[in-house]
Order: structure tokens, then sequence, then C-alpha cells
């Protein structure tokens, strides 16, 4: 046996490889060569037919009916006042109205809520107040939440989960719950 350095036999690879794709080149060549006149014109066709998905790809435009990084918009309807209930303030969006004040009365908390006229009313929770009928959920000694109904897709009246927060400022003093 002869022995071998790395590099010869990295080199004897290299040439082996070199010979491998001379050979395919040659065969394909000759593959080609015996080819009939009619395959030749199927061939042409083939070309003009890649030529032309070729062009249609370059000139491919995408236009997405649908992003899917922008932000899911519900697009809900207020939900229709009912008869039977009492709306408190209802000619006014929530954010005209103002809390002045909590009342602690009988281990029960009542806000009383001022309109822009000075008009004022006393809240407890599960009272209906403003346009959109929007429901008081809590009491705290320093917030009113009023949660929001709607109408979704499939007609159900929901309360929306995030809450409209009405808070009372005392001077001097922050709101801690």
């Amino acid at each position: 046996m002869i022995k071998m350095t790395k590099n010869q036999k990295r080199k004897n690879q290299k040439v082996i490889a070199y010979l491998l794709v001379c050979i395919t080149i040659l065969s394909t060549n000759l593959i080609i060569n015996r080819i009939s006149i009619a395959n030749e014109e199927s061939i042409e066709k083939l070309i003009e037919q890649w030529k032309l998905v070729a062009k249609q790809r370059l000139e491919f435009k995408y236009t997405p009916t649908f992003d899917p990084f922008k932000k899911i918009e519900h697009k809900l309807k207020p939900a229709p006042i009912t008869q039977n209930i009492t709306v408190y303030h209802k000619n006014y969006d929530l954010h005209e109205l103002r809390l002045v004040g909590i009342v602690h009365f009988k281990n029960k908390k009542i806000a009383i809520i001022e309109d822009p006229q000075g008009r004022g009313f006393f809240l407890k929770t599960g009272d209906y107040i403003g346009k959109k009928a929007s429901v008081i959920t809590k009491i705290t000694d320093c917030a009113v939440y009023i949660a929001q109904r709607y109408i979704d897709e499939e007609g159900k009246i929901i309360t929306s989960k995030r809450k409209y927060i009405m808070y009372l400022t005392l001077e001097g003093k922050k709101c801690s719950e």
C-alpha cells in the first residue's frame, strides 16, 4: 500500500470530482445530440413556455386582502336602551360627566355624578348612565367603574371588559385603592 498525506488525498478527491463532472457533461451532450428533430420542436415550445412563465413571475405583484399585522377591530354598535330601565344623564356621553363625590350609606357606596349643567344624581352599583346606557359596575372610595354595552356581530348584547373610570380628585390627596 502506498501511504498518502492529507494534501495528496484532497488533491486526488478533487481530481476524481472533476472527472465525474466532465463525464456527466459529456454524457449529457451526447444525449442531447441524439434527440430527433421532432423533440427539438417540443423543446423549443418548452423554452417558450418557460420564458412566458418567467416573465409573468417578474410582473407578479402581491396585493394582500388580509394584513396579518393589522390590529383586529370588532365593529360593535351601541346596545339599544330597553324601555324598562332608568338611564341617568342619558343626553350626555360619559366623558362629559363628572364625579363630584362618594357617600357611604348603610355599607354601600353611592356616587354623586354631575352633568355639565350642574345637575347631579346619586347613583349606586347597577345603575345605568349616559347616552349608551352604560352600567356602573363598581364604586370605590375614590373612583367609579363603568362598563359600556355593545351589540356584537351575532346580535348579542355584550358588556365591555375594559372599564371607563371616573376618578374623584380630592384636593391634596391622590386616589389610591
